[in-house]
């Protein structure tokens, strides 16, 4: 089976947005694309809905692909990032029914330390060159 999502890499004050799950791991604010959605449209949402932050998308940086097992099924995951920056200064708000407990913008060097997936901290170091 075949899964699509978008998220961003939101910058703000040179620092990242990033989020902490309840296991403890930190990642990039991202989800699936939903039907008739685009890949910039699910990007803004998911980062909202993850966060409590609106922003916009400035440019795409790339994809990460990756499988996980799911119920005895093998998920071919493909994530597609965006450079992004904050729209509205609203609270920071962790979606905790996804399994959120903080979002936090953090310094570049944290963030990188904190990420758990080498192709996320990839994404923030490309966002952070451009």
């Amino acid at each position: 089976m075949n899964e699509k999502s978008a998220g961003g890499v939101v910058i703000r004050n040179d620092k990242v947005l990033i989020l902490k799950r309840k296991n403890g791991g930190w990642v990039l604010p991202k989800g699936r694309i939903e039907k008739g959605e685009t890949k910039k449209e699910a990007a803004i949402r998911e980062v909202f809905e993850e966060s409590g932050i609106k922003a916009r998308c400035k440019k795409y940086i790339g994809y990460s692909k990756y499988n996980f097992k799911a119920d005895n099924d093998v998920i071919r995951k493909t994530v597609y990032y965006f450079l992004m920056e904050v729209e509205t200064q609203s609270d920071l708000k962790a979606q905790s029914e996804e399994g959120f407990v903080k979002a936090s913008f953090i310094k570049y060097e944290d963030a990188l330390n904190l990420l758990i997936h080498n192709s996320e901290r990839s994404m923030v170091v490309r966002a952070f060159k451009i």
